[in-house]
């Protein structure tokens, strides 16, 4: 045959075409007909085993359609699983804050329940910064776009830091909590930190949750590493054992899939939105390790977290703190350096609120003030008044903060410029950069890293 056929059916009708033409030319010679006889059974042979052939194919592709389905409809369901869990954790915050804050509204109320209630409302919008966070992350995770900062890093104070904010956890749920570092484990190591106590708040924080009445142990330890591609070829490993509900054995490798935890019921008594443990080992991975888990039901559950330390420090290098701030969360610290008190600064943000939470925090760290809707009338204030520093927001009517910082560096002002925005993205942090903002912070403003990073713009201006 000189041509090629598109489908089966094609080939089946060409065949059956040359087999009526030879059974006519065939028909007066017998030793043609027993040619004929023998093509007929061959063709037969051949148009059986093409059915067959279509017949496997149609059942493949019913087979690989159903299984598409079946796979979008378990991502369905998770998806509005986690829907379901993250209204309700975001409703739960939700309700105490409103809720306390309508009580204190209407007064009638002791100083003590006053504390108390503001409390809840603190901790309840924390939660919910928490929420928005983990969603976040997974989004940084999911397109690649998670920075990984490694910088030297004090590795017991940060873990002392981990067990000390979840000390009071631990005593709710009636559990103790330990850690040990094995001796092995040098001081400093090389790593993100940030990143790493993440990890670790969410491991022990997660083992204390499915635990009561019981105990949850942290230990640390150095291991050899025997990737090749490897930066280090040590690993440090650290452990967090807890005696809880435990895990079923076939749920251990779905609790690392995103929107999942191991039953819906554990969602309904633990609460929680399945997002931790994914974006653990997605952080662990990038930190040049993985996270595996081991666990028995009603016996407890032991996670394993491995990362790369790189270059390990025997000592702790010059400049670097042995216990960051941002390690160790303190009161807001309103009373200013004196020379604090002659700064002035300038608030662009389009809402009225934003602007007066920061011109109360910065007035009563004595710092005089001047506000700006928006970024047009940001520009003019800089033409009226003598600023030392702008806390910018960057999504504003009129002009928005990256446009105005742009026409502010491009008129020569080289003031310190900080974005302070909604917009959690790494894209934001970026173009603010690219527009020429010194430093980037993202909302609900934490009092104690704004007037941290105000102090170091300014300090830099001047020294």
């Amino acid at each position: 045959m000189d041509r090629s056929f598109d489908t089966l059916d094609e080939l089946t009708a060409r065949l059956e075409l040359d087999a009526a033409v030879i059974s006519h030319c065939a028909k007066d010679d017998e030793a043609k007909r027993s040619q004929w006889d023998h093509f007929q059974a061959t063709f037969r042979g051949l148009k059986m085993e093409m059915e067959l052939t279509r017949q496997r194919l149609i059942n493949a592709e019913e087979q690989n359609r159903k299984q598409a389905e079946a796979q979008a409809d378990a991502a369905n369901r998770a998806k509005s699983q986690f829907l379901a869990n993250m209204s309700h954790e975001i409703r739960t915050p939700l309700n105490n804050i409103l809720g306390f804050a309508d009580i204190i509204q209407r007064g009638s109320i002791s100083a003590a329940d006053t504390a108390e209630y503001l409390d809840i409302i603190v901790n309840s919008g924390q939660h919910l910064v928490e929420l928005v966070d983990e969603v976040l992350d997974v989004s940084r995770l999911e397109s690649g776009r998670m920075q990984i900062d490694r910088q030297p890093c004090v590795l017991r104070p940060l873990m002392n830091d981990v067990i000390a904010l979840l000390n009071q956890q631990a005593s709710e749920r009636q559990n103790t909590l330990t850690f040990g570092v094995s001796s092995n484990v040098p001081s400093v190591i090389t790593t993100d930190r940030l990143r790493l106590r993440q990890i670790l708040l969410n491991l022990v924080g997660n083992a204390l949750k499915f635990t009561s009445r019981g105990s949850v142990s942290v230990e640390c330890e150095l291991q050899a590493n025997d990737d090749p591609s490897a930066l280090s070829n040590q690993l440090l490993a650290i452990y967090v054992t807890d005696t809880g509900i435990g895990i079923p054995a076939d749920r251990l490798d779905a609790i690392f899939e995103p929107f999942v935890q191991s039953d819906s019921s554990t969602t309904r008594q633990y609460g929680g939105t399945g997002l931790g443990l994914t974006v653990s080992r997605s952080l662990a991975q990038l930190l040049g390790g993985t996270l595996t888990v081991t666990s028995s039901p009603g016996v407890g559950s032991r996670f394993a977290v491995t990362i790369d330390p790189h270059p390990v420090i025997d000592s702790m290098p010059t400049g670097v703190e042995a216990s960051p701030s941002l390690d160790c969360p303190t009161l807001v610290d309103l009373l200013p350096q004196p020379e604090s008190r002659r700064r002035k600064l300038l608030v662009v943000d389009d809402v009225v609120t934003n602007r007066r939470y920061l011109r109360l925090i910065l007035k009563r760290a004595g710092y005089d003030i001047v506000e700006a809707e928006n970024g047009e009338k940001a520009l003019a204030a800089l033409g009226d008044e003598d600023v030392d520093l702008v806390l910018m927001d960057l999504q504003m009517p009129v002009l928005d903060g990256y446009r105005a910082t742009e026409e502010l560096r491009s008129s020569g002002i080289d003031i310190p410029v900080i974005a302070v925005t909604a917009n959690a993205f790494e894209a934001s942090r970026q173009k603010s950069q690219k527009a020429g903002c010194n430093a980037w912070l993202t909302k609900p403003v934490d009092p104690d890293m704004l007037l941290d990073e105000i102090s170091k713009q300014l300090e830099a201006v001047t020294t």
